[in-house]
């Protein structure tokens, strides 16, 4: 099934017209504590086209950026405006609030998204956080595309040297120099299972960091481990 969905996503980003990828401008690398960072300038990100539509993540789609409907509550969508190539969103088929945030469907609906496309997800929530659009939507990148970011780098590292079925609850990273929380668990083979992890997970992010309404942040997750990152007003 996850298979079908690979390549199904493969051959339609393929035949889509409606995709505008943004052109890398400039690229330069930027030191941070103990992080070296590479920061891209997209050219004429500033002017990127204002959808015309009230609600883009409510039918009728775009040609060529419907994906499919992941039962029974979320469609995939390609991104329109995309930085990378393949870039999802995962959207709930009703409208509901993105700064409500992440919902056990949401997860389960992203995690087998995320496990077909080997990717990672992140979720962007609050008016500083970088969310652009109120209708609830994850979004996911192929892994193989966000290799450079030192960031995975340094969780990869942490994860290889975890000791299997221990606990990491509110583990933070020591060259991180920003508010943070990274949590880790036990990769299943059923994506279910891990969606339930990352659930639990991202509750315990919230309730550590007393995260409430109207405090934005963004998340990172993968099928074995969630980054919470809080942002400043």
């Amino acid at each position: 099934m996850m298979r079908r969905l690979r390549k199904k996503i493969l051959k339609k980003y393929s035949i889509s017209l409606a995709i505008i990828k943004f052109q890398i401008a400039k690229s330069e690398m930027k030191d941070e504590g103990n992080l070296t960072f590479n920061i891209k300038l997209l050219k004429a990100s500033a002017r990127k086209p204002i959808n015309s539509k009230t609600h883009p993540f409510l039918p009728p789609f775009e040609d060529g950026l419907f994906v499919c409907s992941i039962k029974p509550d979320h469609n995939l969508l390609f991104n329109k405006f995309p930085i990378h190539d393949h870039h999802l969103l995962v959207t709930t088929k009703e409208f509901c609030r993105q700064e409500e945030g992440i919902s056990k469907g949401d997860f389960e609906a992203s995690m087998f998204v995320i496990e077909a496309m080997n990717g990672i997800g992140y979720f962007n929530c609050g008016g500083d956080s970088g969310a652009s659009q109120p209708h609830r939507h994850m979004q996911i990148v192929r892994r193989e595309e966000l290799d450079e970011l030192p960031i995975l780098t340094e969780i990869d590292k942490m994860s290889s040297s975890r000791i299997t079925g221990q606990s990491s609850n509110y583990t933070t990273h020591p060259d991180f120099n920003f508010k943070h929380k990274l949590i880790f668990w036990d990769e299943s083979e059923e994506y279910k299972e891990n969606a339930a992890s990352a659930e639990l997970a991202y509750r315990n992010c919230l309730m550590s960091l007393n995260i409430k309404a109207g405090i934005s942040y963004n998340v990172l997750f993968t099928n074995n481990w969630l980054l919470l990152i809080p942002r400043k007003p």
